[in-house]
C-alpha cells in the first residue's frame, strides 16, 4: 500500500478553513482521483488540547493507493488543480510525505496490559 500524507503545520498568522477542506476540497480530490484512490483519511488538531501542548499540525490528510503506479495515475494528472484550490482554504505551505504502509492492523501482535 502506498500513502500520500499532507501535513498542514500549526503556525501563527496562518489560516486553515476546515469546513471548506472537508466539504469542498476533499470531495473534489476524491472525485478527480477516481478508483485508483483506495481510501482517504483526514485528521484535525484536537480542539481541547491544553495550551502548553498545542498540536504541531492543524490538519493531516492521508490518501491511500494500492501501488505507487496507482498514485501516479490518480494524483499527478490533477496536481495543478488541487494545488490551485489550496488558496481557498489555507495559506500554509504543506509538508508532503510518500510512504509504503508496512503495518496497518494489530493482527498477530500481542498487546500486554501496562499494569501487569
Amino acid at each position: 500500500m502506498t500513502k500520500l500524507s499532507i501535513f498542514y503545520s500549526n503556525e501563527a498568522d496562518k489560516y486553515f478553513d476546515e469546513r471548506y477542506y472537508l466539504e469542498v476540497h476533499i470531495p473534489m480530490s476524491v472525485k478527480l482521483q477516481g478508483t485508483n484512490l483506495k481510501a482517504v483519511q483526514v485528521e484535525t488538531a484536537w480542539a481541547h488540547a491544553p495550551e502548553e501542548v498545542q498540536p504541531p499540525y492543524v490538519a493531516i490528510c492521508h490518501f491511500y493507493y494500492e501501488t505507487p503506479d496507482h498514485f501516479f495515475t490518480a494524483f499527478l494528472p490533477h496536481r495543478d488543480i488541487l494545488e490551485k484550490d489550496m488558496e481557498h482554504y489555507t495559506n500554509i505551505k504543506p509538508l508532503i510525505q510518500m510512504s509504503d504502509v508496512r503495518l496497518d492492523s494489530l493482527q498477530g501482535i500481542t498487546i500486554q496490559n501496562a499494569q501487569q
